[in-house]
Formats: structure tokens, C-alpha cells, sequence
């Protein structure tokens, strides 16, 4: 099946054809571009399932990166030294280090330094993104570069 082609499984799963028809089945699949040539690219997805979240832990691995929208905490201080702060809905986007499965909550937890820089986060900054049901990802995938 071609649909997930570039995005190969990390040594965590058997059968990377098995992943392309489960993910195809149940997650929704919004956007996808995948480079025919090496398999590189992105997909977005959006888990509608538990099960969703175990095949999406599978599919991610170290080097990848993830982009959705989150909140944050931002703090102000202002000319005369006060301290305001509230949240802000941003969109981050991390360099994949490490993935935790959380059973109990259905969540993926995704660590790693920011890439993109924004008004609010540095370049570099290292954060958790945590993927829930009915959220949209992007998943990116980079063609490793042949030595």
C-alpha cells in the first residue's frame, strides 16, 4: 500500500504494511505529501481512536517532527514591573528526541527541541507536546541524507 510508503516504522513494529491499512482504516488522513522519489515528506492525521494513538506512537520515531497547536503559558512584565500572564494557542513545531505512550489517558507524549521559531517560543527551546484523540498533527518525515 502506498499511502504511507516514505513513513517506514520504527524498530518498535513488525510489519510496516500492517500499520499502512490499520492507519488508513481508522485515522483520518487530512492532508498528505510524500515524495515518491525517497519516501520523504509529511501527512496530517487526525486520531479518532484509542487505537489510533498506539499505531501513531509506532509510527513516529527519533529525528521525525511533529507540528500541532498548543497552549502556553506566557509571561508578560510590563514597564512598571508588574507580571501579567496568560495563555496563548501556538502552533509548535519539535524535532522529535522521545515518544511515551500514556495508556491510562490515551495521549502521546512528544519531546523534543523546538524548530521553528516564534514570538513566544525560541529556536532550540526543548518542550512535550502531548497528542490527544481528535487533535490534528503533522507528522514529517526527513530523508536521511546517504553517507
Amino acid at each position: 500500500m502506498r499511502l504511507l510508503k516514505g513513513f517506514r516504522c520504527s524498530e518498535r513494529t513488525a510489519d510496516s504494511n500492517s500499520l499502512a491499512k490499520t492507519a488508513s482504516t481508522n485515522m483520518r488522513i487530512l492532508k498528505r505529501d510524500i515524495s515518491a522519489k525517497d519516501g520523504a515528506g509529511s501527512v496530517k492525521l487526525r486520531a479518532e481512536e484509542a487505537e489510533d494513538m498506539w499505531h501513531t506512537y509506532h509510527l513516529v520515531a527519533p529525528g521525525d517532527r511533529i507540528r500541532t497547536s498548543t497552549l502556553r503559558k506566557v509571561v508578560k512584565e510590563g514597564s512598571t514591573g508588574s507580571v501579567t500572564s496568560a495563555k496563548v494557542k501556538l502552533t509548535l513545531t519539535l524535532s522529535v528526541k522521545r515518544v511515551e505512550f500514556d495508556a491510562e489517558s490515551c495521549t502521546l507524549h512528544v519531546c523534543g527541541p523546538n524548530v521553528e521559531e516564534s514570538e513566544h517560543v525560541r529556536l532550540g527551546a526543548f518542550h512535550t507536546i502531548h497528542l490527544e484523540l481528535n487533535r490534528d498533527f503533522t507528522i514529517e518525515k526527513v530523508q536521511k541524507a546517504a553517507k
